[in-house]
């Protein structure tokens, strides 16, 4: 308990305004008890800025965040934002995990074949 109370303080303390607000969504009954054990150390504005919800959370977040804006997959009407093949800025400098096959196999490879 000292340990998170250690690393809360450090973070609020060093980092005040870097988050603005957190909606955690889909959160099971587990979570939401750790969090009122994790809460209490938490100064209150950081308290204030995180939004726990189990699976009534879209009104909440339709309550600050506009529809047309907002994933659909989190019950927005905004198709184009895709987690999964997104590339972002970063691609060029970040290494292919899935590259693609070999069109041109080494002879090595047309043995095997």
């Amino acid at each position: 308990r000292s340990y998170l109370k250690e690393i809360a303080g450090l973070s609020q303390d060093n980092y005040p305004e870097l988050l603005g607000k957190m909606f955690v969504v889909n959160a099971p009954w587990v979570f939401k008890t750790v969090w009122s054990v994790v809460s209490p150390l938490l100064d209150k504005r950081t308290q204030q800025k995180i939004s726990i919800h189990g699976k009534d959370y879209r009104k909440h977040l339709a309550e600050l965040i506009d529809p047309a804006r907002l994933p659909d997959f989190l019950g927005g009407e905004d198709t184009s934002c895709d987690f999964v093949h997104e590339k972002g800025p970063w691609a060029d400098k970040t290494p292919d995990i899935n590259p693609p096959p070999d069109i041109n196999p080494s002879p090595a490879d047309e043995k095997r074949l």
